[in-house]
């Protein structure tokens, strides 16, 4: 009588003979896909060493002033950006702080040299320490003309809340935030400067007209006056001044 071929059956035991080619598939198979696990990591582009500090609230003490966007300006000279929890930006809830001394509470987020602080819920969040009264922006300083190809991104993710916080991928996010009142940030290599991230003002303001808006998220060629306010780096343009690089 012949012997029949064995297979294998789900609910039945594996047969001996099946076992070795079963085994041998299965470790071909694993090592397979951590060959790709690993090739896609190794692709894929540092997303920066930013940071947000969720872990504990921290006090800040500096001179708050609304323009060219709300910052707490410490003592040494440096504007902290200040936002809101979320994709907001709080412009109305610290308008009665203008110009005053101030202490804020909330976390820090950092990418390199350019700081914020995510301001926390409540009232008691900041407090008013020295006298208030409307502050008027200086005008940039060390002024130069520059022109290069960068993306205008949204402030709160590019520095630690995303990580990246950037590229297309992230376009429709970083488009509400900076419509909800985020600082509208450039990230390139700008000559001679490196990337500094400054603040983008179109005509003046933060607020970024439609035509602009829909440029951010993708690479553009952009062209303005660099200068510092409260030792900040902000790059002033007119909506015309920037362009799709693709």
């Amino acid at each position: 009588m012949r012997e029949s071929t064995p297979m294998y059956v789900g609910y039945l035991p594996l047969p001996q003979r099946c076992k070795g080619a079963v085994l041998g598939a299965a470790a071909m198979v694993l090592l397979g896909a951590a060959a790709l696990a690993g090739g896609l990591a190794a692709s894929q582009r540092h997303p920066g060493d930013a940071v947000w500090d969720i872990a504990a609230e921290r006090s800040w003490s500096g001179t708050l002033v609304l323009e060219p966007y709300p910052m707490l300006v410490d003592s040494e000279g440096v504007g902290w950006f200040v936002v809101g929890i979320g994709k907001f930006g709080v412009h109305d809830r610290l308008a009665g702080f203008d110009g005053g001394a101030v202490t804020v509470r909330g976390y820090a987020l950092q990418r390199e040299h350019r700081r914020m602080i995510e301001l926390g819920p409540g009232a008691g969040a900041i407090e008013l320490v020295g006298d208030a009264g409307a502050s008027t922006a200086p005008p940039l300083s060390n002024v130069r003309e520059v022109a290069f190809v960068g993306e205008i991104v949204d402030g709160k993710c590019y520095l630690g809340a995303m990580k990246p916080g950037d590229g297309k991928a992230h376009k429709a996010c970083a488009t509400l935030c900076i419509e909800g009142g985020l600082p509208p940030l450039v990230a390139g290599e700008i000559p001679g400067a490196g990337g500094l991230y400054p603040l983008l003002r179109v005509d003046g303001h933060s607020v970024l007209p439609s035509e602009v808006l829909a440029l951010v998220g993708e690479p553009v060629r952009i062209r303005g006056r660099l200068g510092e306010i409260n030792g900040l780096p902000v790059l002033d343009i007119k909506a015309g001044d920037v362009e799709p690089a693709g």
